[in-house]
């Protein structure tokens, strides 16, 4: 149990401050009613928290599933691998992506020019034939 300065904001806790200068908010959990001076939630880390609002105005108390702000810590750094990681694999997906448009881009403008020189040169064949029939009558 932790007596921790928090936040709330229309009768909804908003916001938990803990003593390293961290804080847990809307982004980590859903906004519990507190009216009653009382919540239970869950954060996005899947920890457990109840919240009892005593003494001054910003003071509380607070219980949650784990043995200390540490481990919340380290439950976010972890977060934050994982989606800095999901992050790379997407980029590297999309370099992939734009890589192979890119290639299939050339490939079709060479298919086009090849196309484009063959008929050129049947052309220029069919010309060179006429020519010559009208040489030869």
């Amino acid at each position: 149990t932790y007596t921790l300065e928090v936040e709330i904001e229309d009768n909804e806790l908003v916001k938990i401050y803990w003593p390293n200068g961290g804080w847990l908010d809307h982004h980590h959990f859903d906004t519990p009613d507190i009216s009653d001076g009382y919540a239970e939630f869950t954060s996005d880390q899947g920890m457990d928290y109840k919240v009892t609002i005593e003494g001054k105005e910003s003071e509380c108390k607070i219980s949650r599933g784990v043995d200390d702000e540490d481990d919340v810590i380290r439950a976010a750094k972890e977060k934050n691998e994982v989606q800095s990681e999901q992050l790379r694999r997407e980029k590297e997906d999309e370099e992939e992506k734009a890589q192979r448009d890119e290639d299939d881009a050339r490939q079709e403008q060479d298919r086009r020019k090849r196309d484009e020189e063959e008929r050129e040169d049947q052309e220029k064949q069919k010309s060179e034939e006429e020519n010559n029939d009208g040489t030869n009558n």
